[in-house]
């Protein structure tokens, strides 16, 4: 089985960093993810998305994530049942970040290279000392975006 979650969207508040009782950093908040779909107006429909972050992860987003930022989050699926103050039970699906990437800033208009996946160490990448064969590049093509498959 796969439980993989992989998101865009815009922060909808600053985080605040959380502190357990066991020593262990947490911040929750919601990214805004708009979907393909309009409402009878034209708006595309936006869906709020719980998320959670853990450690290096949630301490990356308070020093360096703020509202409005757009951030792409990878991670996983989670269910868990709750008790409100009146005494009903609640459910809620919520992501548990593995990673958490800025992409741009409020405002900004060219992307961030920022990134924060901080559970696996990022590896330098060998630098060839031989030339490559760019018989098949494609970096004198131009396509508009409209051609892309995807």
């Amino acid at each position: 089985m796969i439980n993989r979650v992989i998101l865009i969207g815009r922060l909808t508040r600053d985080v605040e960093l959380i502190t357990t009782g066991s020593g262990l950093s947490r911040t929750r908040f919601d990214i805004a993810v708009d979907s393909w779909s309009k409402d009878d107006e034209g708006n595309y429909l936006t869906c709020y998305i719980p998320c959670v972050a853990f450690n290096k992860n949630a301490e990356y987003m308070v020093k360096n994530i703020r509202q409005g930022a757009l951030i792409s989050i990878e991670g996983r699926l989670n269910q868990r049942k709750f008790e409100r103050q009146d005494g009903s039970k609640g459910n809620i699906v919520e992501v548990i970040c593995d990673s958490v990437q800025l992409l741009r800033s409020k405002g900004d208009s060219a992307p961030a290279a920022e990134k924060a996946s901080l559970d696996e160490p990022s590896a330098e990448e060998p630098v060839d000392e031989e030339p490559e064969d760019n018989s098949n590049n494609l970096d004198g093509i131009d396509l508009p975006d409209d051609a892309l498959p995807f």
